[in-house]
């Protein structure tokens, strides 16, 4: 064969990939520098190298009503059928109203009125209460607070 054409040569292919797939590597490491930073973690202080969580639990806003919300601004909610301690909401109830989990290691904004706890529910989770009751998240809540009502209440403080 008198002519063989330049793309089927392998050193220029590769050579040609290695060259064209730099800008994607790139863009791939900036991307994994600038999104590696935890999103419940606050930069240090100036001076100091210890890093501050976000509190878990804190105040917001329902219009002009303060009530507990949870570090990504869910509204947090108790069941008027709960006991102290003692949850109810399982099943299709916990798939709408999940409990609202904590685990070790978790702060709460330390500005908050209430005894802060956790209970293990039946079904294992840990669930964060207060003052004794437990605490839920509404998955389907359209504006926050709107998931009140039927023995669903928004926790005022």
């Amino acid at each position: 064969m008198l002519f063989r054409p330049l793309c089927y040569d392998s050193r220029i292919v590769k050579k040609f990939l290695t060259l064209a797939s730099l800008p994607f590597f790139v863009i791939a490491v900036v991307l994994l520098f600038f999104t590696g930073r935890k999103e419940e973690e606050v930069p240090p202080r100036p001076g100091t190298t210890e890093t501050v969580a976000t509190p878990l639990v804190t105040r917001g806003f329902v219009g002009t009503t303060t009530v507990l919300v949870s570090r990504s601004g869910q509204v947090l909610y108790t069941y008027d059928k709960d006991t102290a301690g003692q949850s109810v909401c399982y099943e299709d109830c916990a798939k709408e109203r999940p409990p609202f989990r904590s685990v070790p290691g978790d702060v709460i904004d330390p500005s908050l009125t209430g005894v802060f706890g956790t209970m293990r529910r039946t079904d294992g989770v840990i669930q964060l209460t207060r003052d004794g009751e437990p605490l839920y998240i509404n998955t389907f809540d359209p504006v926050p607070g709107a998931g009140e009502g039927k023995g669903w209440r928004m926790i005022r403080i």
